[in-house]
């Protein structure tokens, strides 16, 4: 029983080191990564997407200051590198940002990626809303 205590504790150590990772990584890419402004990142991925700058402005900052994300790019998948993290809490976080909320099928739409919780925002924000 303290060799399961023990085992229990390594293996919990292990998982944090392991956990915190794909976070250390991505930070590591993120810095050999030409900084974009908000417009510049707008202009560069979704200028004729549809998709209203103050979105991609609003999500980016909803990243920024709950996960300290920058310089993202939208195939980062924000699930992958924040393990830790469930869509729901991004997406409560978003709602919040935005003032809307996100239905279980909005949620199940996304892949996890930052291109996916701008796009699903967006129809979230001109769609009916979710009561």
């Amino acid at each position: 029983s303290s060799h399961m205590s023990l085992l229990r504790r390594i293996l919990a150590a292990i998982s944090t080191l392991w956990l915190g990772r794909a976070e250390l990584d991505y930070r590591r890419s993120c810095q050999s990564r030409p900084v974009l402004t908000v417009q510049e990142f707008h202009e560069l991925f979704y200028r004729t997407s549809g998709i209203p700058l103050d979105t991609c402005e609003g999500v980016l900052r909803v990243l920024r200051v709950q996960l300290k994300m920058a310089n993202v790019r939208p195939e980062d998948r924000v699930t992958e590198i924040f393990v830790e993290i469930d869509l729901e809490e991004i997406c409560f976080e978003l709602g919040d940002e935005f003032g809307l909320r996100f239905s279980d099928d909005d949620v199940e739409r996304m892949d996890g990626t930052v291109d996916s919780l701008i796009r699903e925002t967006h129809r979230r924000r001109t769609g009916p809303k979710v009561t």
